[in-house]
């Protein structure tokens, strides 16, 4: 055996020397798994919070989407009325005589000032 090999089967017994190297140097262990799991968890944790601030945005819009769809078919049903009313005679008659000034035959037309 090589002189080399020999040194490395042997153990040395720790002598004060060497136990106070040790005490005065303080090894770090970095661990990934903690943070790994802590990142994971802020990332879960932030998608969720982002999610839920759009959802209250859209629920917003849907509301304020719904109260105008609202809006729109009471308008639609009125216009809808107003378009049935145009189409009878009694109608046009009164736009005739109010606006146009119109008269039957055989009335004579009276302007008040």
């Amino acid at each position: 055996m090589r002189k080399r090999d020999m040194h490395d089967n042997i153990a040395y017994l720790p002598t004060a020397k060497n136990q106070k190297k040790k005490k005065n140097k303080i090894t770090w262990k970095f661990k990934w798994k903690p943070v790994m799991i802590l990142a994971l968890v802020g990332y879960i944790v932030f998608f969720a919070y982002n999610q839920q601030a759009q959802l209250a945005t859209l629920n917003n819009e849907k509301e304020i989407l719904e109260v105008q769809k609202a809006k729109l078919l009471e308008e639609q049903s009125e216009l809808k009325a107003q378009k049935e009313l145009v189409h009878q005679p009694e109608f046009i008659e009164q736009k005739a005589r109010e606006e146009l000034g119109l008269v039957k035959p055989g009335e004579k037309l009276v302007i008040i000032n």
